[in-house]
């Protein structure tokens, strides 16, 4: 697997080589790539080879301008002291937008411009889909869908001015009774929204459905609460789960259907919460109830495969690493839902599993 950052110096700034749990890790900054190694000594040969390919260069800050026409959603988001405004231009994106940011979104008065940064999804004359920020080209996605999810993520990492980021999880997070946080990163359809609403049902509070911006100089998990998206096959968990699911009105996103479910109180946790525990969720059908330790390097391998978005720099990476050194993590595996959530509001899992 790719990975990266350095512990010996090299000759280019962007090519980062660092030890990490008996191994290295590599990572090309400027594309975020990653690879990891078995060996320090061979992450050192990766990271020469690196620096002698012709990689393509940092490219300078661009701009560009959305059309001159106005979009067909235009929203503010507010989430504690923080603010962004959201514009999306493809018409049948708009109202994916507005279903899953409407627990953050704000009533703003003609007039009233956020201090905060503005993320634009446009597609060009041309027919190039542009993500761009305050009018810098942040993305050019090959999709219009892709920007979608690109664009949500700026608002996810700038919503909370002012922080450092050591990755922006592609994970369900939920604060627990009696303190701490546990992180759920999976890909999509992996059951992370399902055991998330259980967790909620009992007792705990979401931070974020899909993204979580974990703080670089705290190890604290902050939240980004938009609605959850909720996928057919777990209806009929969430009609059990939470009284009124059922009346919630279906959306498409692209060729996926799902229903948007806004959990009171989440807006009320808009603070930092320390991580207490990275679990992997998998559900089969049948199977008991087991918790299975997850080493430091199996679980990077799983974040990234799962598609956390990676650390923007050497600073940053080092903190990603050290916090999956540091944190207790297992893969729960699971066939009741249910069971799984009360094993980890109760902190029943093995010791040393959940603090």
């Amino acid at each position: 697997m790719t990975i990266a950052s350095p512990s010996r110096a090299t000759s280019r700034a962007d090519i980062v080589l660092l030890p990490f749990a008996g191994g290295s890790v590599v990572q090309h900054i400027a594309s975020g790539r990653l690879w990891l190694f078995d060996t320090e000594d061979d992450g050192a040969r990766a990271a020469d080879a690196l620096r002698e390919e012709n990689l393509p260069p940092v490219v300078p800050p661009e701009r560009a301008e959305p059309p001159d026409h106005p979009p067909a959603f235009h929203g503010t988001i507010r989430l504690g002291p923080g603010s962004a405004r959201v514009r999306c231009w493809p018409d049948p994106l708009a109202r994916t937008f507005s279903g899953a940011l409407a627990p953050m979104l704000a009533d703003a008065p003609a007039g009233d411009v956020p201090a905060g940064p503005r993320v634009d999804l446009f597609v060009t004359p041309e027919g190039q889909a542009l993500v761009t920020v305050d009018g810098v080209i942040a993305h050019r996605p090959g999709s219009a869908p892709m920007g979608r999810w690109l664009a949500i993520r700026q608002l996810a990492a700038r919503i909370h001015a002012g922080r450092r980021w050591l990755a922006l999880f592609h994970a369900a997070a939920v604060a627990l009774p009696g303190g701490g946080a546990v992180l759920l990163p999976a890909a999509s359809g992996s059951g992370k929204t399902t055991l998330a609403g259980a967790l909620l049902a009992h007792g705990g509070t979401l931070l974020s459905d899909d993204l979580a911006p974990v703080d670089a100089d705290t190890g604290e998990v902050w939240p980004f609460p938009m609605a959850m998206s909720v996928k057919p096959g777990s209806w009929p968990v969430f009609t059990e789960l939470h009284p009124g699911f059922a009346e919630t009105p279906p959306s498409v996103i692209g060729a996926t259907t799902v229903r948007y479910f806004r959990p009171a109180g989440a807006l009320a946790a808009a603070a930092g919460h320390p991580v207490a525990a990275i679990v992997l969720p998998r559900y089969e059908a049948g199977s008991a109830l087991r918790a299975e330790p997850v080493p430091p390097r199996d679980l990077l391998r799983a974040i990234i495969a799962g598609g956390t978005w990676p650390p923007e720099g050497e600073a940053e990476l080092r903190s990603l690493l050290a916090l999956l050194e540091r944190v207790p993590a297992c893969r729960l595996v699971y066939g009741d839902v249910r069971a799984a959530a009360r094993a980890l509001t109760e902190r029943r899992l093995p010791a040393g599993l959940l603090p």
